[in-house]
């Protein structure tokens, strides 16, 4: 994974975040990762995915 790239694979974003892709799935689809899907590809815009996750764990943290 380069440092300046935009879109990452459901891997990529999982190693990143240190999770399973199993919990990026249920981010996803329970808590509102935001992704992109186009066909049966599916890309997370890193930027995007790091806001998202600030606030996630704010969230997880204060419960």
């Amino acid at each position: 994974m380069e440092a300046n790239q935009k879109f990452l694979s459901k891997s990529e974003i999982a190693k990143r975040l240190s999770v399973s892709l199993r919990t990026i799935d249920k981010w996803r689809d329970q808590h509102g990762m935001p992704a992109i899907q186009i066909g049966t590809v599916i890309r997370f815009d890193r930027e995007s995915v790091d806001r998202w996750f600030n606030s996630f764990a704010r969230q997880e943290i204060a419960q």
